[in-house]
């Protein structure tokens, strides 16, 4: 499926903001599906909005622009931060403040266990259970380590105001023990309750830069990003659900960035920290070629998985990174299980090993890496080399055949071929193809990847992640090396 963004603000909306338009390709261009479909959770249970694209242009559809509220409160923030704190009550089945003088309609209710101090009424994520429902709001909570050493990078970094997207426990930690201006941004409408005196919450949908609100959390939104005085720097930090699609997600950032240069009048860069896991590395670098991975291990406190320790934990500890264009070399992580590599010039995990060929630490996914010197680049460690592909892949359910079809030839970086099919060999007749050998200029100390005279022999021209050259056309070069 490809998704068409153009346009955005004019599709047909649903309760969760405009329809996303999906393409679903055929063999037969003419024959393409095209539809509308909910941004906000790929359950048609919750949101059945599904739009085909010739009823939109001949108007042949009903929108469903209802927007899902929650049950009418009984106290405010304000008024229960009145209220003794023993007496204090919050229901979970109404999503409200109680006191013992209301409780009587409530009873049978799920409700909170234990007393609401007014610093826990700063820290929400610490009373409200996260939502699981993964196909539409699946949360998740830093843990208190994770928002320690990002909420300390930003401290030192000298940024002074935060967005923070689908981050609530950042949010809570920067505004109550870093005293930093912070604004959450969240689907999780349960928020607002909480935040209504202070306006540090606005409903949103990051998938299509949606406020619920309208025009007055636009405006908002618009003042917090502008810059008072020199001393100001606002940097955008987002956690999105890993579900997402790259290509939405890179658009809002986008639209982010053009909404920050607009009400500054500069065209200043808008430093962005994404949270994502490291196999998604590729498609991030097709949307935002500047964003880089950080080594640190992102954890969070209630996913089994995405965390070092957790109950069915890999044994690389969590894959969830940190993707930015703040220089790495910025980010300092903690020494007890980070190091600072000199050649690299940043913080990485301690099992990730620099390799002088690739010069590189090279591990992405928390492993450490072995370099092949048949196919010139550092692999996984469960990884084996194919003679017949001419690379290293998994062991178990490797295909030949269906894998010689995905491979890109490091030399012209075309598809479905090795280096030693390539057209390539067929042009000169000054260098011989040899293993353990650069392909281009047979030095040992560098590989084709990283060859300093690809650029004369291949005439080869480079930009924003881009490569062309005499064998091909305009392809996406990015490191695919492990096809993950």
């Amino acid at each position: 499926l490809d998704i068409l963004l153009d346009d955005l603000e004019n599709h047909p909306h649903c309760p969760h903001g405009p329809a996303l338009l999906f393409v679903r390709k055929t063999l037969d261009k003419n024959q393409d599906e095209k539809f509308f479909a909910c941004s906000g959770t790929r359950d048609q249970k919750i949101c059945p909005f599904y739009v085909k694209y010739e009823d939109f242009v001949n108007k042949n559809f009903k929108e469903i622009v209802k927007r899902q509220k929650i049950k009418d409160k009984e106290l405010s923030i304000k008024e229960i931060r009145e209220v003794p704190e023993v007496d204090r009550i919050f229901c979970f089945t109404c999503h409200t403040f109680l006191t013992q003088e209301n409780l009587k309609l409530h009873r049978s209710h799920k409700q909170y266990q234990g007393v609401l101090t007014n610093q826990l009424l700063n820290e929400p994520t610490k009373i409200l259970p996260p939502l699981s429902l993964d196909t539409n709001n699946a949360q998740y909570f830093f843990t208190e380590q994770t928002v320690q050493c990002i909420g300390e990078n930003l401290r030192k970094l000298k940024f002074t105001k935060v967005v923070c997207i689908g981050a609530p426990r950042l949010h809570e930690h920067l505004t109550q023990k870093l005293q930093m201006k912070s604004i959450l941004l969240d689907i999780d409408q349960r928020f607002e309750l909480f935040y209504e005196q202070t306006g540090e919450f606005l409903h949103y949908n990051i998938i299509n830069n949606y406020f619920f609100n309208g025009e007055n959390d636009l405006s908002t939104f618009d003042r917090f990003l502008k810059e008072d005085s020199p001393d100001d720097q606002v940097c955008v930090f987002l956690d999105p659900p890993f579900a997402c699609r790259t290509e939405p997600l890179a658009n809002t950032l986008r639209i982010i960035r053009n909404s920050y240069n607009r009400v500054n009048e500069n065209f200043k860069i808008l430093p962005i920290i994404w949270i994502f896991p490291y196999f998604m590395e590729n498609y991030i670098k097709n949307e935002h070629s500047a964003l880089k991975m950080c080594d640190y291990h992102v954890n969070y406190t209630n996913h089994p998985v995405y965390n070092d320790n957790g109950l069915k934990s890999r044994k690389e500890g969590s894959p969830i990174r940190i993707f930015t264009n703040i220089p790495l070399s910025m980010f300092k992580l903690p020494q007890r299980d980070y190091k600072f590599c000199k050649q690299c010039e940043r913080f990485v995990h301690k099992s990730n090993r620099h390799c002088s060929i690739c010069g590189d630490c090279t591990s992405k996914n928390g492993a450490t890496y072995n370099h092949c010197k048949k196919c010139y680049v550092c692999v996984k460690p469960s990884y084996k080399h194919c003679a017949k592909c001419g690379r290293c892949t998994q062991v178990e359910g490797h295909n030949c055949n269906a894998y010689g079809l995905f491979i890109r030839c490091w030399i012209c970086q075309r598809k479905g071929h090795s280096e030693r099919n390539c057209n390539f060999w067929k042009t000169t007749d000054k260098i011989k193809y040899q293993i353990g050998r650069c392909l281009l200029c047979a030095d040992k100390q560098h590989n084709v990847r990283n060859c300093p005279k690809r650029e004369k022999i291949l005439k080869e021209k480079s930009f924003m992640g881009n490569y062309t050259n005499k064998f091909n056309c305009k392809i996406d070069y990015e490191d695919d090396q492990n096809m993950e």
